[in-house]
C-alpha cells in the first residue's frame, strides 16, 4: 500500500515548492489508491504560529487537496505534529548517544555558520568533528548554565563509507 505525506513547516504563506510537493504527493497517492497524509513540521517554535498553520490549511484546501490522515483528521500513526512527537525523538536520541552513534555539540547556530564561512574563505573542509575536537569543558559548562540545548550530531567515522 502506498502512503505519502506532505509535511510543510507552517512558517508563512505557501510557496510554489510547497504547492508542487503537495500536489505531486496527492496525485501519486490517488493514482495508486494510497493514503495522502498531512503532517506539520512545526518544530520552529518562533515561526510556526497558529495563524501560519491556519493559512497553510486554507491554501491546500483552496488547491483542492484533501488528505486522508493526519493533522485535524487523526489516524493510526500520530501524532501528526512534529512538536507532539518530541518524546519519541528524544527516546531515540538517547539511544544514539548511549551507543556512541551521535554526540552533543556545544556551539550555537550562529557560531557554526561563522566558522563554516571562515573555512570556505580558506578553502578548508568544514567538519563537525573538528568543532567537537576543539570544544572545551568550559564551553559545555557555559551552555548548561545558560540552559542552552546542544545540537545532536551523527558520529561519522573518517574514511568509512556510509550506506
Amino acid at each position: 500500500m502506498v502512503r505519502v505525506r506532505y509535511a510543510p513547516s507552517p512558517t508563512g504563506e505557501i510557496h510554489i515548492g510547497n504547492a508542487r510537493t503537495a500536489l505531486f504527493n496527492y496525485l501519486f497517492a490517488r493514482h495508486n489508491k494510497g493514503t495522502f497524509i498531512l503532517r506539520l513540521d512545526d518544530t520552529d517554535e518562533k515561526r510556526s504560529t497558529q495563524e501560519a498553520i491556519d493559512s497553510m490549511i486554507r491554501d491546500i484546501t483552496w488547491l483542492g487537496l484533501d488528505w486522508d490522515e493526519g493533522y485535524l483528521k487523526g489516524g493510526d500513526f500520530g501524532p501528526y505534529r512534529q512538536k507532539e512527537r518530541i518524546d519519541i525523538y528524544n527516546h531515540y536520541i538517547d539511544i544514539l548517544l548511549q551507543k556512541g552513534y551521535a554526540y552533543e555539540l556545544y556551539y550555537t547556530d550562529e557560531e557554526v555558520e561563522s566558522i563554516r564561512e571562515e573555512y570556505e574563505k580558506t578553502l578548508k573542509t568544514f567538519s563537525y568533528r573538528t568543532l567537537k575536537e576543539n570544544e572545551t569543558e568550559e564551553r559545555r559548562r557555559s551552555f548548561k548554565e545558560k540552559g542552552i540545548t546542544p545540537a545532536i550530531v551523527f558520529k561519522v567515522e573518517e574514511n568509512k563509507e556510509i550506506v
